[in-house]
């Protein structure tokens, strides 16, 4: 959630700048021609993600649904 400013991507010009695509956005316009961005995913592995669901489920206000995952094959 960093507010990036110009001088913050004042490294060597010679050297290729990284940064992820959610910071690349905050700096258009001022970002330096040596700037790229990589796209950046998370995996959750299976059995963290169930046992996530069933955390929040046990949780959820009564009344409240909880959507299946995305990517999940149902049957």
């Amino acid at each position: 959630h960093y507010d990036y400013r110009p001088q913050d991507l004042a490294f060597a010009a010679d050297a290729p700048l990284l940064m992820t695509e959610k910071d690349a956005v905050k700096c258009v316009g001022f970002a330096p021609a040596n700037a790229w961005f990589v796209p950046v995913s998370a995996r959750v592995a299976p059995a963290i993600d169930d046992e996530l669901l069933t955390w929040i489920r046990q949780r959820r206000p009564a009344g409240t649904a909880v959507s299946p995952r995305r990517g999940k094959k149902s049957g």
